[in-house]
């Protein structure tokens, strides 16, 4: 019935402009910001029935759900992981760096090298690349990472990926993990204390579980996806949270409409069960 966007277009010109001093020069090395879009209908939303939908079109996505009551949750379908772990195998990847899908067989060719060639998407994912290595640097005796990124292909859009492996030293925990990885500059940014006081300052909203870890601790192994691409379901209200990685050379329309690829698959099923 009714949507409303947190900030909305001018909030989020205003917000962008905060990224930069007075003479244009860009404040950090990277700052993610995101957006809280509250969409309002008429009926009681199932978060279960959601889920499956949006299950049906992200195939390649985590997918989790919080259900704390008959029409109250959070969920979502991540295309990050965190880390996996396997006894002392981690396994984890840097995701950033983003750009649409074609819709015929020579867009999507013109398009991933375009998103292959980008200075600006290439230095987005760089900065989540290092801040993983030298996590992992301390986490690990061994580590091994991808060449050079690679395309991941998903429903609405696709990104860089660089997949990395490592052997953990002795004693190492998942709460020493958790802590070390979270949250990388593709939630965040760097320098991350600056990113995230800035974030405060600049974000309308409260994020609440939005990026956090979401996953689970067992004995053996545990894993943890980064609650991107997600949804806090509030009766007849749905919260829609999606945000985008500004570094120089990022312009406000650009980044503005990252995010709407970003939130396409939520809205595709509103459209669909519409």
């Amino acid at each position: 019935m009714r949507r409303a966007d947190f900030p909305d277009r001018k909030g989020w010109e205003t917000a962008f402009a905060k990224t930069k001093t007075g003479s244009g020069k860009f404040k950090y090395d990277k700052i993610v910001l995101a957006r809280r879009s509250v969409f309002d209908f008429d009926v009681y939303i199932d978060p279960c029935a959601l889920l499956k939908h949006l299950k049906d079109k992200t195939p390649r996505c985590f997918h989790f759900c919080f259900q704390t009551g008959n029409t109250t949750a959070f969920l979502g379908a991540s295309p990050e992981r965190l880390y996996r772990r396997s006894e002392d195998h981690i396994e984890t990847e840097a995701v950033a760096g983003t750009s649409a899908r074609g819709a015929s067989r020579e867009e999507e060719a013109a398009l991933e090298q375009e998103l292959l060639s980008c200075s600006k998407n290439a230095l987005e994912h760089r900065y989540v690349v290092d801040a993983i290595q030298a996590a992992l640097n301390e986490l690990c005796s061994e580590v091994q990472a991808d060449p050079k990124a690679r395309l991941v292909k998903l429903e609405g859009g696709q990104h860089l990926v660089t997949r990395f492996a490592g052997t953990l030293r002795g004693k190492v925990s998942d709460d020493q993990i958790v802590a070390r990885l979270h949250p990388t500059p593709a939630v965040a940014g760097c320098p991350r204390d600056e990113a995230l006081t800035a974030i405060s300052d600049m974000e309308p909203f409260s994020r609440g579980w939005y990026a956090g870890p979401v996953g689970y601790v067992g004995y053996g192994q545990s894993e943890f996806a980064v609650a991107i691409r997600s949804a806090l379901v509030n009766h007849d209200k749905l919260s829609l949270y999606a945000g985008a990685g500004i570094v120089e050379g990022s312009t406000a329309e650009g980044e503005w409409r990252e995010i709407e690829t970003k939130i396409g698959n939520f809205i595709d099923v509103f459209n669909k069960k519409g």
